[in-house]
């Protein structure tokens, strides 16, 4: 059979279908490529950078915390990143060495590095962060001697350094290893703090190590974070916490103390302490009796290790927690306070003319309520009623006042409600529902500050406006925000909330909480030479828990606490203090917290440039510096001494003082003895017993104590009615003659 060949018009056809081929198929690459070109170039660019660059971060420092003068209190120090490359490591057995030297030098598990060093497709695993300089250059050396330097690297870091250890710490807070601010005022403000990380962009080879012949490398700088600077002034922190730490272990308070200063026209918070607290530079570390505790009941198998963990994570947690504004507590007395504001402005009662009669309790629907004072105060003015805490007056204020104005007044002094004050963990107040408060027996017991409860920072705030013309304030304790060029980001201003008792009557109640200090139940808050107001408080717990406890060991746990204001004219600053279950025989707050602010005042006052005005009778009774004597002639000490108005004992026949007890600059009372030594003397000290005083009034204290040869500092008020309820040292021990005595004076009789 013969092939034709084929035809013109089919070579043509065939021409025209190859051509319509290629065509569609160079038509399909042209598109692919306008989509890998055109449509995806950013996709596939990134892909390409991905496997072609290798980002290096660069962590960005942490802003400063400052206080209001600007002391550091929180700062970045340089610290190393230690990371490897697995990409660079040679083989398991490199893995090894890296991963036993890594351990022994930074104290972290072997077989999680040598895991690190397998992981052949990444060249970035992190081992150690914020290590010291001193550890990271034996690490350096370690790679050095081992031919390691492409393997181990080294990043720069920083770490938080907190510069006063525990001070201020439950306000600070403290950051986790990546330096986010975990809690206080370093998670509140980390947005700013932090700043923004950096990065070294350098190109690699397909294996992900440096490519030695393409030197291309590229830094993009992190911005460093912004300072906060705090309302906090560093000194009257200190004065805060050093009082408060001493309260806590001398009056074995088993859950907490705390201490808040304001400046109530402002609502900057001045200084605020919790103790117990923490170290924020090792914030994990848990009190060593706790500690002790705990492994003891795991070594008897009195717990099981998963109690033992959840119980120090417990621990932790407590002593992070801000007391201050996140333990909502039963105020008692103090509440009073806002009751007695609330009558005035609705004129339910006047200051004077109002009477009521104490009887020790009040029954109301068939509940006897009790007063502080069981045998009653009797006939009592609105003004003696607040002066001695008198429940039944307040009572009485409550039933004139009515549930639903008792409440729009607790409401508008801010207990219903967070203050907003700019720290994390706030709490809300647990109070009455309408209803349950329409009843008259809860009525009554709120009326002086039972069965509901607030937080400290509320209270404080509260007593701030009572005493500040009737503003409430929205507390803050962040006073600037500053940029790390010194730009200033933000100031925080004042910011009014509402107006909440009128000029006239704040007035009144200053008056009146003066009369409370001066006159009444809080004579342990008086300072000579200072117009103060306060008020304390004693209140029961009533969770179910502690119902329950005291049912068991009769016991009942209480809170106590005081705040005080001053000067009375015109307040500069307001101090809150409470102590949370106090083991003393005593458990009022005019008994245990007045004394701890009164201490406060001392200090702080005289710092914040206000000047004692003493009266005559005042001046009378200040202690008096003994001078330095010394080295000068006997003849011209006696004259000294005896211009002073302080007594003097000599010891020796000769002509020059070469010892004094007390030493010069201690204070002793007006009529105090001076032990003088000569040197003709042995100076081994002339030592006496110390008598016995308690009970006894300042007068009768001084007394003896001045006979037997010792001086006295008082503690507390010295007023009418006040005995001796402490002395250190004890009564019967030995001391050198001339020795200070303390002594802390108070009364319980109108303790509330």
């Amino acid at each position: 059979m013969i092939k034709k060949a084929p035809t013109k018009g089919m070579r043509r056809r065939m021409l025209l279908a190859v051509s319509a081929i290629l065509f569609i198929g160079f038509s399909a690459v042209i598109v692919q490529l306008f989509i890998l070109q055109v449509l995806d170039t950013e996709f596939y660019q990134q892909r390409a950078s991905g496997q072609q660059l290798r980002s290096t971060p660069i962590r960005a420092d942490r802003g400063s915390i400052l206080d209001r003068n600007g002391n550091v209190l929180a700062k970045s120090t340089t610290a190393v990143e230690i990371y490897v490359e697995p990409v660079s490591v040679e083989d398991e057995e490199e893995g090894r060495l890296i991963a036993q030297g890594l351990s022994e030098i930074l104290g972290v598990d072997e077989e999680t590095v040598f895991q690190k060093t397998q992981n052949t497709g990444s060249y970035f695993e992190s081992i150690k962060r914020q290590v010291e300089p001193d550890v990271a250059e034996q690490v350096r050396q370690f790679a050095v001697d081992n031919e390691l330097t492409g393997a181990i690297r080294f990043g720069e870091d920083s770490k938080r350094y907190y510069t006063n250890g525990a001070f201020l710490s439950t306000v600070l807070g403290f950051v986790g290893v990546d330096n986010q601010g975990l809690y206080g005022v370093e998670a509140y403000y980390d947005d700013y703090l932090a700043g923004t990380e950096g990065k070294i962009v350098s190109a690699k080879n397909a294996i992900g190590t440096e490519m030695k012949s393409y030197n291309y490398e590229k830094i993009y700088e992190g911005e460093q974070g912004a300072d906060i600077v705090l309302t906090i002034d560093e000194v009257i922190q200190h004065y805060l916490e050093k009082h408060l730490e001493t309260a806590v272990v001398d009056d074995i308070v088993l859950e907490r103390g705390v201490a808040i200063a304001m400046d109530p026209n402002t609502g900057e918070i001045l200084g605020m302490a919790v103790k117990g607290d923490f170290d924020p530079n090792n914030p994990y570390a848990i009190d060593e009796n706790i500690t002790l505790q705990l492994d003891e009941q795991l070594l008897k198998h009195e717990i099981t290790e998963e109690e033992y963990n959840q119980a120090v994570q417990d621990a932790r947690q407590t002593q992070w927690r801000n007391k201050a504004v996140s333990d909502p507590y039963e105020p008692g007395s103090v509440f009073k306070v806002f009751t007695a504001a609330a009558a005035l402005e609705e004129q339910v009662a006047d200051p004077d003319e109002s009477y009521f009669d104490c009887i020790g309790y009040t029954t109301i629907n068939g509940v006897k309520i009790h007063c502080n004072k069981t045998t009653g105060h009797g006939s009592q003015t609105f003004r003696e009623g607040l002066v001695h805490s008198c429940n039944p007056v307040f009572m009485e204020l409550g039933r004139r006042l009515g549930w639903e104005t008792w409440q729009s007044y607790s409401k508008a002094f801010g207990f219903f409600d967070k203050t907003g004050i700019d720290l994390p963990g706030e709490a809300a107040p647990i109070q009455h529902s309408d209803a349950s408060l329409s009843n008259p027996v809860a009525l009554a017991n709120a009326s002086f500050g039972q069965t509901f409860k607030v937080t400290p920072i509320q209270m404080i705030t509260g007593l701030s406006a009572v005493v500040n013309g009737g503003t409430l304030l929205e507390p803050h304790i962040v006073k600037q925000i500053v940029a790390a060029d010194g730009t200033i980001i933000k100031n925080v201003e004042r910011t009014e909330v509402r107006q909440v008792l009128s000029k006239e009557n704040s007035a009144v109640l200053r008056d009146m909480l003066e009369s409370v200090v001066a006159d009444g139940e809080n004579k342990n808050g008086y300072l000579p030479g200072y117009r103060l107001g306060g008020k304390s408080g004693t209140s029961e717990k009533l969770d179910p828990e502690k119902i329950a406890q005291e049912e068991e060991t009769g016991e009942t746990a209480r809170i106590a606490s005081y705040m005080e204001f001053g000067p009375v004219d015109d307040p500069q600053i307001v101090i809150l203090v409470l102590l949370d279950e106090p083991q003393t025989d005593s458990k009022y707050g005019s008994v245990l917290a007045a004394p701890v602010v009164q201490r406060m005042m001392n200090d702080i006052l005289p710092y914040l440039g206000i000047e004692p005005q003493y009266t005559e009778e005042e001046k009378a009774q200040l202690d008096i510096q003994v001078p330095y004597l010394r080295s000068g002639s006997v003849d011209v000490a006696k004259a000294e001494l005896e211009e002073l108005g302080l007594q003097y004992r000599i010891f020796g026949d000769g002509g020059t003082v070469i010892k004094q007890v007390p030493s010069a600059g201690d204070p002793v009372r007006a009529g105090g003895v001076v032990i003088l030594y000569t040197e003709a003397e042995d100076l081994e000290d002339r030592m006496g017993t110390v008598p016995n005083i308690i009970g006894s009034t300042p007068k009768q204290a001084n007394r003896w104590i001045t006979e037997y040869g010792f001086n006295m500092k008082v503690v507390g008020s010295t007023e009418a009615g006040m005995l001796a309820q402490n002395q250190t040292p004890a009564a019967g021990e030995e001391a050198p003659l001339g020795t200070v005595i303390t002594v802390e004076f108070s009364s319980e009789a109108n303790a509330g």
